[in-house]
Order: C-alpha cells, then structure tokens, then sequence
C-alpha cells in the first residue's frame, strides 16, 4: 500500500486494514499519523475506539469516543458504542447518560425501543423502579408484537421492585 503522506485518509485505510488483521500497534501508528494531519477527523478518533473496544481496552476505547465526540456530538452511534463500552465496565449511569443521548438524536429510531428496554434495565441496576418503569412503558408503546411479552415481563418484574402500596 503506497501513502501518500499528505493525506489522512490514506493513513485511516491503514489503520483500518491493519485493525481488520489484528496488528492494534501498527493500526494505531496509521491512525495517528491521519490524527497528525487532521486532528478533528473524528472517523479516526471513531476508528481508535472500535479498535480498543475489540482489543478490550475499554478505558482506551471510552477516551478515544469521548474525542469524537467532543468534536461532534451528533454522532448517534458513537454514543451507541460508548453505552455498550460503559455497559461492559458496568458503568451504568455513563450508559445511561450515553443512551439517552442517543434517544435525543435518534427520536425516530427504528429500534427505539430497544434502546428504552436497556434504560429501563440500566434504572433498575441504579435502583431507580420509576424510572426503569417509564422506560419499560415506553419501550412496550413502540416495541413491535413479537417482542410486547418480554416487554411485558420486564414491567412486571420493575412493578415487584416497588415497595407494598405504592406505584413505581
């Protein structure tokens, strides 16, 4: 593969073919030296955390998102893949916080209602039955048929958290 050193995304095919066969170093050399031309390409700082992620480095892989994001917020699935980062750390109320952004960006989601059945999952982690209640309910208001008795069970299941007389 010839580089031309002058442009970035030369280096991110690089990195991105070296990630695909495993070699995380020199992957990691090819994406900084796309970062070292263009800091703010976020596909690169993107690429760095999948990589981590794979690699289970999941502090390196939360820093390298936390970069992408803060030179663009409005990256849906950026969020997507720092929740599922924070959720294998069991850092619930970052994912938390990183679905519901996810639910800000993408109102009309196709699988938003997955994404209210893992919030209601994480509330309860928190222990928080209203909330996870409330995202439970919203997750059975958009979920399609096939998945309403799971989503069903999940409600009750939140319903026999809350103490005796009283409505999550």
């Amino acid at each position: 593969l010839a580089l031309d050193p002058e442009f970035d995304q030369t280096w991110l095919i690089c990195g991105d073919t070296n990630r695909a066969q495993g070699q995380v170093e020199e992957a990691t050399r090819c994406f900084t030296e796309a970062l070292q031309l263009k800091p703010d390409a976020t596909e690169v700082w993107v690429a760095l955390g999948e990589m981590y992620r794979q690699d289970n480095q999941p502090e390196q892989s939360v820093s390298y998102y936390q970069e992408a994001l803060a030179l663009n917020a409005q990256q849906p699935q950026v969020w997507r893949a720092l929740a599922d980062t924070y959720i294998a750390q069991e850092q619930w109320e970052p994912a938390i916080s990183a679905l519901q952004e996810v639910v800000r960006q993408e109102p009309a989601a196709e699988d938003l209602w997955s994404l209210y059945q893992v919030l209601a999952q994480l509330y309860v982690k928190i222990g928080q039955p209203p909330l996870a209640l409330e995202a439970a309910r919203q997750a059975i208001s958009l979920a399609p048929e096939d998945q309403q008795a799971a989503l069903q069970t999940l409600i009750d299941q939140i319903q026999s958290l809350a103490p005796e007389g009283s409505e999550p």
